[in-house]
């Protein structure tokens, strides 16, 4: 089974992402990593997590790469 990442964008201070863990009975119902907003905003909240984009190889190691959008 495949690995689930969720954005959270109001979630925190600028927004997270949770990725949960993809197992031969299902998803896991805990996540097993949070991915925090790496932007400090001054005026609204970055909202880091807004979009995802996925199953993509981008820098060609050989594992599909996440892509986090935000605001």
């Amino acid at each position: 089974m495949m690995d689930v990442a969720v954005g959270a964008p109001s979630s925190g201070i600028e927004g997270r992402v949770f990725i949960y863990m993809g197992t031969s009975d299902g998803l896991s119902p805990q996540y097993t990593q949070v991915i925090e907003s790496p932007f400090r905003s001054l005026g609204s909240p970055a909202q880091f997590g807004f979009t995802l984009r996925g199953a993509t190889d981008i820098d060609s190691n050989g594992y599909p790469d996440l892509i986090v959008g935000s605001q």
